[in-house]
């Protein structure tokens, strides 16, 4: 299931986007929908609801809330999912980004609009793709074509089939967000047990070279991984 919020005054387009979302939701997943009038009726649910939803779409002219100063309130409060803008004016576009907004939409949304947002949410859930910020903007990968999680610091280097891409993102977070498929054979390291090439003593080679030590209190885990069978990646 899908849990959507709309921030909206005006009732005639709230209940057009519902039945865009319901429309859109028929033949894939089920769709939960909650809408709001304002900011403040939003901001003043209980926490463990608000970061519960896995799309925001946000009106930038509200009566009490700038949407962009809405979005920035949830960003701080924790709210890491998708949030997508719609307005009738151009002018605030690249202010959206700045609060990690995935799109800003003119009004009305169309048919399109809705499948790009709420494609890009199932797959997110789905676990499909690792999703990111990066730059004001969202990104992902597919999980199948990722190699590798490297923590260095206060960043993470990606390693993927098309090369490596360097984040600032929490190694704790990736394991969390990651397919069964993926292993922590290392403090620093998150591999994807598809593309071991082998094992030797405490030190994997995976299928692109890259050599990762095996910490001790990994290493059981990392031989029942590897001993449950798996194919190398694509």
């Amino acid at each position: 299931m899908i849990k959507a919020a709309i921030i909206e005054d005006d009732k005639v387009y709230t209940d057009y986007l519902k039945n865009l979302l319901l429309q859109w939701s028929e033949t894939r997943t089920e769709l939960e929908i909650s809408d709001f009038t304002d900011g403040h009726r939003l901001l003043h649910t209980a926490l463990d609801i608000i970061l519960a939803y896995d799309i925001v779409f946000i009106d930038i002219e509200l009566p009490d809330f700038n949407g962009i100063e809405l979005a920035a309130e949830l960003r701080n409060m924790g709210f890491c999912n998708t949030i997508v803008f719609a307005t009738n004016y151009e002018k605030y576009a690249i202010e959206g980004y700045t609060v990690n907004a995935f799109r800003y939409y003119l009004k009305p949304l169309k048919p399109r609009d809705i499948d790009e947002c709420m494609n890009f949410v199932l797959d997110s859930i789905s676990k499909e793709y690792f999703q990111y910020f990066y730059h004001g903007m969202t990104n992902r990968i597919p999980f199948q074509r990722i190699i590798c999680f490297e923590s260095m610091q206060h960043y993470m280097n990606i390693y993927t089939k098309d090369g490596v891409i360097q984040i600032k993102h929490s190694l704790k977070k990736v394991l969390e967000q990651s397919p069964s498929y993926f292993i922590k054979c290392h403090r620093s390291f998150i591999v994807n047990k598809n593309y071991i090439q082998s094992r030797t003593g405490n030190q994997l080679v995976l299928t692109n070279y890259k050599k990762v030590e095996i910490s001790r209190i990994y290493s059981r885990a990392v031989a029942y991984a590897m001993n449950s069978g798996f194919e190398v990646g694509n």
